[in-house]
C-alpha cells in the first residue's frame, strides 16, 4: 500500500500545547538550557517515564521556572520534537540537493555519510523516535505522535524532487519508508546492534557496518527506481 502524500510538516500552534516558547531567535539562555536537557532526558527515557523533575535536575533548574515556559510535559515534548524535526528536515534537504545528479552509487554513499555524521552530533532524534514508536492503545498515545511520523513522510517529496527516479510513486514511497526505518533503527539503537557485533557504537567499525549494510540493501533498489522499476531494463546504470 502506498504511503499517503503529505505536505511539509509545520509546527503545531503553541497556544494549543500550552508552551510559552518564544521564537527561536528570541530564546533566552534558560529556554535553551531547558530544551537541551529535555532532549537528553527524552532520548534516554520513553515519554511516559521521563519527568519534568528529571529534566530540571539535569538542567539545574526548578519546576516553577520550567513550568513558566512549558506548562506541561507534553508541551515541552512537543517543542523538542518540532525543533528536532525541523533540523532534520533542513539537513535532509541539503543532503539530497547535494547528491542530486551524482548517480546512485556515489549519491547514496555521500548521503549515508552525511546521515551518520549528523547522528554522531545529534543522536537524540533517532533515539527519541525509537523509544516512542511502540504504543499500546490510544490511551497511551504519545503527544505529537504525528510529528514523529513526519520524520518518515517528509523525506518522500524531497527525494522525489531531487532524484531522477522514474518508478511508480508507490515504489518510491516504499523505498523511502523502508530506508528511513532501517537507518533510524541502526543509528538510534546503535548500542544494541554494536553489542551484537562486538564493537563500540561510536566506533569507525560500527559506522562502516551501518553504511555497508544500507548500501548492500538499498543500492539495488535505488537503481531500480532510477531505471523506472523495470527489472528487464539495461544495466548501464549499474
Amino acid at each position: 500500500m502506498a504511503i499517503a502524500h503529505r505536505k511539509r510538516m509545520t509546527p503545531l500552534k503553541k497556544d494549543k500545547s500550552g508552551s510559552r516558547l518564544p521564537e527561536k531567535t528570541k530564546r533566552n539562555n534558560t529556554v535553551q538550557k531547558i530544551l537541551r536537557s529535555a532532549r537528553k532526558i527524552f532520548s534516554e527515557h520513553p515519554y511516559h517515564t521521563a519527568s519534568i523533575r528529571m529534566i530540571g535536575n539535569d538542567a539545574g533548574l526548578n519546576y516553577p521556572l520550567i513550568a513558566y515556559y512549558f506548562s506541561t510535559k507534553a508541551a515541552l515534548f512537543e517543542a523538542v520534537l518540532v525543533d528536532i524535526a525541523e533540523e532534520y528536515y533542513g539537513e535532509n534537504a541539503k543532503w539530497l540537493k547535494e547528491t542530486a545528479g551524482m548517480g546512485p552509487e556515489k549519491g547514496l554513499s555521500v548521503y549515508i555519510d552525511r546521515l551518520i555524521a549528523f547522528n554522531l552530533e545529534h543522536p537524540e532524534a533517532q533515539r527519541i523516535l525509537l523509544l516512542n514508536q511502540v504504543q499500546v492503545g490510544e490511551a497511551q498515545i504519545v503527544p505529537c505522535y504525528r510529528v514523529m511520523q513526519e520524520f518518515f513522510v517528509q523525506w518522500i517529496p524531497l527525494f522525489k524532487k531531487t532524484s531522477s527516479a522514474r518508478a511508480a510513486d508507490r515504489d518510491i514511497e516504499n523505498f523511502a519508508h523502508n530506508f528511513n526505518a532501517l537507518a533510524i533503527n541502526y543509528l538510534g539503537a546503535g548500542s544494541f546492534h554494536a553489542g551484537v557485533l562486538g564493537v563500540a557504537p561510536q566506533s569507525p567499525e560500527y559506522r562502516e557496518w551501518v553504511k555497508e549494510n544500507l548500501v548492500l540493501l538499498f543500492l539495488p533498489l535505488l537503481k531500480e527506481l532510477i531505471r523506472g522499476g523495470d527489472r528487464g531494463a539495461s544495466d548501464e546504470s549499474r
